[in-house]
């Protein structure tokens, strides 16, 4: 897989915090880095900015007279700080995040840039990827223990849909109503998809679980998860995942990404239960930085 060419150390983005370890399964530019994700922010209300002689963006949010939030998430080490804080006077940015994807980069520079290691990440500081540039009896044979359930379960009949995002968004708004936990509105969700097109599919099984996959730089995401309780009971999450692996390296994608599992230095007891699920398919830990935050008030009044 092609390396974007313009971070130094794309090549030696680390699996664990201390900076020493190589990722295997290297990839080039993160999903939220993309055009496709950049027009989704735009939909649901956030700003772009793009910084110059780079393919980052940072996202940001007006809040009004109390001035603007910002992030930039998932981008390699270094970057111009300078050229952000200009982009952040100009905005009137009184709170930044930025959440690094290679942890092989000293603290110091962070500090000197006035950012500060923050306790509570916006987005997930662990994933698990996995190798898809594999035949499929390979691929199913790397599996640990998924790989019993997913040869039960091929076994029978199952009505298995591709595409059909409505019936997906109606089977994730029942799962989660049923766990109480969040989920978009409609609009926000066929926002979602839609700013991604041909590179976003879902998957729907029996329609009682599903999955929604999106696509950038042949790294396919597994973004959004769902399972009644009648699904569950016949062990379909197995077949949901496996259906949209097939379909993912259909699609030309080489990883897959589980877009997040339980990190103990950031510890989500809720995360352990689904994080326990995603581990049965085996493939590499990927563990980044954390999240840094800078808050600089005086933005509210630049003079320049």
């Amino acid at each position: 897989m092609d390396i974007v060419g313009f971070w130094p150390f794309a090549k030696k983005e680390s699996s664990w915090q201390s900076g020493k370890n190589a990722v295997g399964l290297e990839i080039g530019e993160d999903m939220r880095q993309s055009e496709a994700y950049a027009q989704y922010m735009k939909c649901i209300g956030w700003e772009v900015e793009k910084i110059p002689g780079t393919r980052c963006q940072i996202f940001v949010r007006r809040l009004g007279v109390l001035g603007a939030v910002a992030k930039l998430q998932r981008t390699r080490l270094p970057l111009p700080w300078t050229v952000i804080d200009k982009i952040l006077r100009k905005n009137r940015v009184i709170l930044m995040r930025v959440e690094p994807l290679n942890c092989n980069f000293s603290a110091e520079e962070f500090e000197k840039a006035g950012y500060k290691s923050e306790r509570e990440p916006l987005r997930a500081t662990k994933t698990i990827r996995i190798n898809l540039n594999k035949n499929p009896q390979e691929l199913l044979f790397s599996f640990k223990r998924a790989r019993s359930w997913i040869n039960k379960l091929v076994k029978n009949k199952h009505k298995v849909e591709i595409g059909n995002f409505d019936k997906f968004f109606e089977v994730w708004k029942k799962a989660t109503r049923i766990q109480n936990i969040w989920s978009s509105s409609k609009k926000d969700f066929d926002n979602l998809w839609g700013s991604f097109g041909e590179n976003a599919f879902s998957i729907t099984i029996d329609d009682i679980c599903g999955c929604l996959i999106l696509m950038h730089d042949k790294v396919a995401y597994y973004y959004y998860g769902a399972a009644l309780p009648a699904a569950k009971g016949q062990n379909l999450p197995y077949l949901t995942i496996w259906e949209a692996m097939r379909e993912a390296r259909k699609r030309g994608a080489k990883v897959w990404d589980w877009e997040g599992v339980y990190d103990p230095r950031f510890p989500n007891p809720k995360w352990k239960g689904f994080t326990q699920f995603k581990n049965t398919f085996g493939g590499e830990e990927v563990w980044f930085p954390g999240s840094f935050g800078k808050m600089t008030l005086r933005n509210l009044f630049p003079t320049t």
